[in-house]
């Protein structure tokens, strides 16, 4: 599956900040992963991408 654009993001992060409450970035990236069903392949070249 292709890296998720941010208007197919919303409705889950409002959901996990809905149960969760404040997060820290890095805190959502198993559960959005899981989610969209990401290979580690697809979360690495995302954080890769956005490194710096």
């Amino acid at each position: 599956m292709a890296i998720p654009k941010h208007d197919e993001i919303r409705v889950p992060v409002l959901e996990l900040l809905n149960n969760a409450g404040t997060l820290p970035l890095k805190a959502f990236l198993n559960p959005l992963a899981q989610h969209f069903k990401l290979s580690k392949a697809e979360v690495l070249r995302f954080w890769v991408g956005h490194a710096g």
